[in-house]
């Protein structure tokens, strides 16, 4: 009875066996389509991160924007001082919608009387929407849900401008939130908050855009490195910390009366920097050709 029992139990356990053994095959078979461990890939993506950060200047600009505020530090003037300025500010500007005869623009509009403004809601039927059909999708002349009118033709009164169908061109002033498209939904009708400030702001876009751009390199890199996920973060570490590097606030404390002492460093694009750095390098691999011996006396001193 015993050994039947027994019997009975390695069979009940012979097929999640099998699975256990079918899903390591798996894994294997997977771990042998990636190479071998090579580390000269991370090495490599080190180095390029350390030659962008020593052959660009962020600093070097011809005019210093003021960057700070009275009283900021060196080191949150250095740290912090580009996200957390300004930001939150609202593009402005006037859309010219022809109208004919008889037709409405088609916008309903959510009316603000403290912020004396409206927040289109929908865009139905009229010239408006035939307005945007005419425009590429990421055309700023478009209207936008979410956009706040100012004025129609120059007067506050949006409801009563709304409501007319007398054939002109329409002057439809706006204002819209600097926020990326996908991010539009966290502006509200009031002042922008404290995470719209900050995701709108210009230095923002920028060390996002850069750090995608050196994540994508990296992740190549660590595709080709054969190392497993857990060097991921480094790479990706990496990436931001140079980003940061190339849109960073600067410091100078010995600056003539005023100039700012905290201010706006270049805003030049990584692709720009790539090619400015290969420059130097081209350069100065020219300059050690030319004269080795100024460059490495010291190895025979």
């Amino acid at each position: 009875m015993a050994k039947e029992k027994a019997k009975a139990t390695g069979k009940a356990h012979a097929p999640a066996k099998e699975k256990g053994q079918k899903t390591s095959g798996t894994w294997h078979r997977l771990n042998e389509l990636r190479p071998k461990r090579r580390p000269v890939f991370f090495a490599g993506f080190v180095i390029a991160c350390a030659l962008v950060v020593n052959f660009h200047d962020t600093c070097n600009v011809s005019k210093k924007r003021d960057c700070g505020w009275s009283g900021v530090s060196q080191l949150t003037c250095r740290t912090s001082a580009c996200f957390l300025k300004a930001g939150g500010e609202m593009s402005k500007r006037t859309i010219k919608i022809p109208r004919e005869e008889g037709q409405k623009l088609g916008l309903k509009v959510n009316n603000n009387k403290e912020a004396k403004w409206g927040t289109v809601k929908a865009i139905d039927e009229g010239c408006a929407q035939e307005h945007n059909a005419k425009l590429p999708s990421n055309s700023p002349d478009r209207i936008l849900v979410g956009d706040h009118i100012l004025r129609i033709d120059g007067t506050t009164s949006i409801n009563q401008e709304l409501s007319k169908k007398t054939a002109k061109t329409v002057e439809v002033e706006i204002t819209r939130s600097n926020l990326p498209w996908s991010l539009r939904w966290l502006h509200g009708e009031g002042k922008p908050g404290t995470i719209e400030k900050l995701l709108s702001k210009r230095t923002f876009q920028q060390w996002s855009t850069s750090t995608t751009i050196l994540g994508g390199l990296a992740l190549t890199c660590w595709t080709l490195s054969g190392y497993g996920a857990e060097s991921l973060p480094m790479y990706f570490l990496l990436s931001a910390v140079v980003a940061f590097y190339l849109t960073r606030c600067c410091y100078d404390d010995a600056v003539p009366p005023g100039t700012p002492h905290c201010y706006k460093g270049s805003s030049t694009s990584i692709q720009a920097v790539a090619l400015s750095v290969s420059t130097k390098l081209a350069a100065l691999a020219q300059r050690v050709a030319t004269n080795p011996g100024l460059y490495f006396k010291w190895l025979f001193i």
